[in-house]
């Protein structure tokens, strides 16, 4: 297909869409939830982002420039403003958050007594802090203090609460306010007037007393941290360009715009003594448009036509890239890439002089942004429909085409490349297994004058205003970005999905080639690459038997990629956010030369890591779980704050160098995956007892004449993949990053259509978890659906009844949000389910918070008075919510009930487990939707599209139920 480039400023087309909702070096965030298997709570999590932030936010920009700047209205609008005298006058003294909370809300919501209007219209706030967003799990769950929704998202009994107290539903969040109690609590520090602003310290610059923990330094690190945290949500749970937000210290506010490439914050002031600020910034929000509120309005819902298109075409895929034959194989790969409910299409304008615009379709991401200043990149198998024409419109059919879509914020400065021309040019000199762009280009907004513009940051066009502090120092760290999309006809699975040693050797030897093809005929250095960056793909060929077991390797993201001795190989500029665990220990070390720049060495070392850390993960060896977990935290994610500022690491890297203390307590199952390691490693860094032919040898040349003749000779294993990680899922919650335990990540959701609220905090009982970090989908829960009239959600909602009529009378987990997914808890719409103890306690039929497939709420009757509910941290409590079934249902699916002799009670269990998990879930099933309306061939759909963990989950719940019965009916 031909390349298409986007022209500087295309044709004007009414394309725009309504919008998306709910999508040194550095040790980031982003590579610690990617790769790495350090902590994940907020106590490591917090510091690491507010430390990614720290000399990229610019300010104290003054309020009112602020809001003529970033929030335009006519004066007629502001005509019409509330007036704002005494509007916060209820905010008092002081001692406490909770103390701002309801006084806040109540004087920016409308007041029903006064008939005072609301102060920021089509909008409404509601109180999150003690009911977090569980999309998550429970390690990811976060609840900002105050999130203000459209009022169009939620449901008309939520609007007539006189309790604003709600679940937090980032996918649906407008503008979230995070409140201190103390004006010392505040993370940025204004300079006085005669203060030296070139040295000034704005963030992080207040060290406070000591009269409270969150003035410390380390409680302001931890606070802005947060802050960043619920940015971080927002921009991954929708398509955004910007997002605003406000910051309250006691009686101080400050207002924030955030990009992705920093942020800019206003001067603090008293919002109770001057009330008009805040009043006019609420205003201000609700009366501009939605891109003016930072949405990406290219997107918009799928039809349900459409969305039946992309599964079918996804699965049809899958069935060409993996051997779909083996159990549940299939349903795993799909719920990878969708979600029942969550397409959505990207909407790109002709450049050609035509009239059509493209649409690719996209569901789950399979990367996608964990930090708020960086290329925020999204990744999706994608389908571009294709329609064929016909006499009439109505008789035309779309059939759709297998691609993939990077979303992207490319740096725009003098001398920046293009990825797609990167690709263009590797492929015109002949490098092989780089994949060829069929489209690339630049995004571009249609706003209401009808005059395009691209979609870029704007943060560094004040980097020369008089009121930035340390401008010296945040110009060497802001950088322009700018919205771009490519698609690659390359669409398969990354390294870490690997069938066996064989394809990780051939799969990281094709990348190679790719590497050397570059090094040679390009002059070009890729300095990005790790697991995720090689891609195991099946081409589509009539004439060739698929063989799932040996796929292509293609080296992809050149993005980061330099011309040697080119301007982006020597500006700092151009530093390549390179994942901390595959970097080459020179890099990582303070070893190193300030002048050290990035050499072909590194780019050949991180190869070798990356073989290294998917043969661990994925290959059979003798390390047991506590020590592989220390083996790969100790090898990949040594690192140090260092007195200068900035991150050292490499240590172990360096010892392995040495003295090979890391890899060689290792025992390979496959003898000729140690020959390859011990050889590449001689090659590196040879010892004294390194064999003389293989010193000297760390070339590219060499390290080719011994991998091609190795694989030819070498009888490696095409299907001896061992999951260490996945066994031990529950243990690695807070450890264990995305990539290594394969989580399906939450779809980001489209806009322009009628959503569910989130619900209200009087059906869960308030669990007060503490406010931990997000480590984005690692427990595979998605985010609420965006039920669509048409939808197959609302079809669902309309004969389960929704949230109307039956709600009350029924027990509801909703599987699609962390709004009504259940903590370990139990759940009631009206009251608890748990009544007082029995003598013999069931453990209940519980539904895996969020596991379900089927976008509609999941509704199970009350149990009987005096049935008490096992909670579920008893088992896993990241990731079940609790429902309980009347006992006489539960016994008639429960087959242990039979007189079987204890010595084969263990696998007499197993095979029960598989037979009565299914007939559990299906009474689950058609409590739900009915005992009387659910058909056999209705539930074994339904069945087979769960995904293994949820059956799993109701297989282990069965021979619980059974082993626990047989304790009490036959002891001994």
């Amino acid at each position: 297909m031909p390349v298409n480039r986007m022209a500087t400023k295309p044709a004007q087309h009414a394309w725009s869409g309504s919008g998306a909702w709910n999508t040194p070096l550095p040790f980031t965030e982003s590579t610690s939830q990617t790769f790495g298997f350090d902590a994940k709570d907020v106590d490591a999590r917090y510091p690491r982002l507010a430390y990614d932030l720290e000399n990229i936010i610019l300010g104290p920009m003054p309020v009112e420039e602020f809001m003529q700047a970033f929030l335009p209205v006519s004066a007629e609008v502001l005509k019409d403003i509330p007036s704002h005298l005494h509007a916060f006058d209820g905010i008092g003294v002081i001692s406490k958050e909770s103390d701002i909370y309801e006084p806040l809300v109540e004087a920016l919501n409308p007041d029903p007594h006064t008939k005072r209007q609301a102060r920021c219209p089509n909008f409404t706030f509601r109180i999150t802090a003690d009911n977090p967003d569980m999309s998550g799990g429970k390690v990811g769950a976060v609840k900002p203090d105050i999130l203000c929704y459209a009022i169009e998202h939620l449901t008309e009994a939520d609007l007539q609460r006189t309790d604003y107290r709600s679940t937090a539903d980032m996918g649906f969040a407008a503008t979230f306010i995070e409140i201190k109690a103390k004006d010392s609590s505040d993370h940025y520090s204004d300079p006085p007037d005669d203060a030296d602003r070139n040295t000034h310290r704005l963030v992080l610059g207040r060290q406070g007393s000591q009269n409270t923990l969150s003035t410390t330094y380390e409680g302001i690190v931890h606070d802005l941290g947060q802050n960043v945290a619920y940015v971080v949500e927002i921009f991954a749970r929708q398509h955004r360009c910007f997002c605003l937000s406000v910051s309250i210290s006691g009686h101080t506010a400050r207002l924030i715009r955030w990009d992705r490439s920093g942020a800019i914050v206003t001067r603090a002031f008293n919002y109770v003594t001057q009330p008009q600020l805040l009043c006019e910034f609420y205003w201000r929000f609700g009366s501009i448009t939605d891109e003016a509120r930072g949405y990406d309005l290219t997107v918009v819902p799928a039809t349900d036509v459409e969305e039946r298109l992309f599964l079918d075409t996804v699965t049809a895929h899958i069935k060409t890239q993996v051997d779909v034959s083996r159990p549940r194989t299939l349903s795993k790969c799909l719920e990878v890439h969708y979600l029942n409910g969550y397409v959505t299409a990207v909407q790109i304008p002709p450049t050609d002089g035509s009239a059509r615009t493209r649409r690719f379709l996209v569901s789950r991401p399979v990367t996608f942004p964990r930090s708020v200043a960086a290329s925020g990149t999204r990744a999706y198998w994608a389908v571009e429909v294709e329609v064929e024409s016909a006499a009439t419109e109505a008789q035309s059919a779309a059939r759709g085409r297998i691609c993939f879509l990077k979303d992207t914020w490319r740096l725009e400065s003098a001398g920046a490349e293009i990825e797609g021309d990167i690709l263009r040019d590797l492929s015109a000199k002949k490098v092989p297994n780089v994949p060829l762009p069929s489209f690339h280009g630049d995004v571009f907004d249609v706003v209401h004058t009808g005059v395009q513009s691209k979609q870029q940051t704007v943060t560094g066009n004040f980097l020369n205003t008089n009121w930035v502090c340390r401008p010296s120092v945040i110009r060497q760290h802001v950088h322009p970005r700018t919205h771009y999309r490519l698609v690659l006809d390359v669409v398969g699975f990354d390294l870490l999905h690997l069938c066996g040693t064989y394809e990780l050797l051939h799969g990281a030897y094709d990348a190679f080639q790719a590497y050397q093809g570059a090094y040679k005929l390009a002059n070009r250095l890729h300095r990005d690459i790790h697991p995720g960056n090689i891609v195991l793909f099946n081409a589509p060929d009539a004439t060739t038997p698929l063989n799932f077991s040996s796929r292509k390797g293609y080296l992809v993201d050149w993005d980061h990629s330099c011309i040697i001795g080119g301007p982006q190989h020597k500006s700092t500029a151009y530093m390549p956010s390179l994942q901390w665990q595959f970097a080459s220990e020179s890099l990582l070390s303070m070893r190193r030369p300030s002048t050290k720049l990035h050499e072909f060495s590194d780019d050949l070392e991180s190869i070798l890591y990356t073989v290294l850390y998917c043969g661990a993960l994925r290959i059979e060896h003798n390390m047991p779980y506590d020590t592989l977990v220390k083996w790969l935290n100790g090898m990949f994610d040594e690192s140090s704050e260092v007195f200068s500022g900035g991150y050292s690491g490499g240590k172990g890297k360096r010892a392995n160098k040495e003295t090979r203390v890391f890899t060689e307590v290792v025992t390979w199952g496959c003898s000729h995956f140690k020959e390859w390691i011990d050889t590449i490693y001689d090659y590196l860094h040879p010892t004294s007892e390194t064999p003389q032919d293989r010193r000297g040898k760390w070339t590219v040349e060499h390290v080719h004449h011994f991998w091609r003749p190795f694989l030819q000779r070498s009888q490696l294993q095409k299907t001896n993949r061992h999951d260490h990680i996945a066994k031990e899922r529950s243990r690695l919650m807070r450890h264990a990053p995305t990539r290594a335990l394969e989580s399906p990540i939450q779809p980001t959701i489209s806009a322009g259509s009628k959503r569910t609220a989130p619900t209200s905090s009087g059906d869960i009982e308030d669990p007060r978890p503490s406010k931990v970090a997000r480590q984005d989908g690692q427990d595979g829960q998605p985010v609420r659906a965006a039920s669509r009239s048409s939808s197959l959600v609302h079809q669902r909602q309309t004969r389960t009844g929704g949230r109307s009529g039956s709600a009350a009378k029924r027990t509801t987990i909703s599987t699609m949000s962390a709004a009504t997914a259940p903590p370990p808890s139990t759940v009631s719409a009206t009251s608890s389910i748990a009544g007082p103890s029995r003598s013999r306690d069931i453990p209940p039929i519980c539904f895996p918070t969020g596991q379900s497939p089927d976008p509609s709420e999941l509704s199970l009757p009350h149990p009987p008075r005096g049935t008490q509910a096992v909670h579920a941290s008893q088992r896993s409590p990241e990731r079940f919510g609790v429902q309980t079934l009347p006992r006489a249902r539960l016994s008639q699916t429960n087959a242990s009930s039979e007189k079987v002799h204890r010595g084969k009670q263990s696998s007499r269990l197993d095979s029960l487990g598989e037979r009565t998990g299914r007939n559990l879930c299906l009474m689950a099933y058609r409590a739900t939707h009915g005992f009387a309306t659910v058909t056999d061939e209705e539930f074994t759909s339904y069945w087979e599209r769960l995904d293994p963990a949820t059956r799993e989950h109701f297989e282990e719940q069965a021979r619980m139920n059974a082993a626990h019965v047989e304790r009490e009916e036959f002891p001994g």
